[in-house]
Formats: C-alpha cells, sequence, structure tokens
C-alpha cells in the first residue's frame, strides 16, 4: 500500500492547501476506481463535516 506525503512548500499558502487538496481527492480515486463510489464518499464527508459544524454552532 502506497503512503500519501503531503508536504508544504514554502510560499504561497494557498497554493500548498490546493496541492493537499488534490493529493487528498488523488488518494480517494487510488482506493476507489469506481466513479460513483468516489462521488459518495465525497458527498458523505462533506455533510458530516457540516453536521459537526452545526452541533458546535448550538453548543
Amino acid at each position: 500500500m502506497e503512503t500519501l506525503i503531503i508536504q508544504r512548500p514554502s510560499g504561497n499558502a494557498a497554493a500548498g492547501n490546493r496541492r493537499a487538496l488534490e493529493q487528498f481527492l488523488e488518494a480517494l480515486m487510488y482506493l476507489s476506481s469506481e466513479p460513483i463510489l468516489f462521488l459518495f464518499i465525497i458527498a458523505y464527508s462533506v455533510c458530516s463535516s457540516m453536521l459537526l459544524l452545526m452541533m458546535n454552532i448550538k453548543e
């Protein structure tokens, strides 16, 4: 199994964040060769994050 290593170059933080996101998405695609499953994983992650944010706001 390959290991994902994220390195943030000095300088433009936005470029580093974009590359980190690209590497994350590439890793997900490596784990799932089916595009439908890939989209489901992304949608699930986004919904989970939104729910956690909403729970923190209410407290």
